[in-house]
């Protein structure tokens, strides 16, 4: 239900959408991070490459990390390039792969 309700708010756009899916982030459920992740990775949500790096540094699930690191680099902006550098040392590969 609520991998539902982040699909929902990331075909939004604005600050309110931006500040539902930078909370679900931190949902007790990784697929649900995951889903708020892929969505973040919008240009409308640009600003939000600090909350993706703070997810792709600290979360304990890889895929996870994964997608952050994926969000970040279709965002592609400066401020997304720098907390990409966040997974450049993350002990998965696949997230090494991402964070390049």
């Amino acid at each position: 239900m609520r991998a539902a309700a982040v699909t929902a708010v990331g075909k939004l756009t604005g600050a309110d959408a931006q500040a539902r899916l930078v909370r679900a982030l931190s949902d007790p459920n990784a697929g649900v991070r995951m889903d708020a992740a892929f969505w973040l990775g919008q240009p409308a949500f640009a600003s939000a490459a600090a909350a993706l790096g703070g997810t792709l540094a600290g979360d304990p699930d890889i895929d996870v990390r994964v997608a952050a690191a994926q969000a970040l680099s279709r965002l592609g902006t400066a401020a997304a390039r720098l907390q990409l550098r966040r997974g450049a040392k993350d002990a998965d590969a696949r997230v090494r792969r991402w964070a390049k």
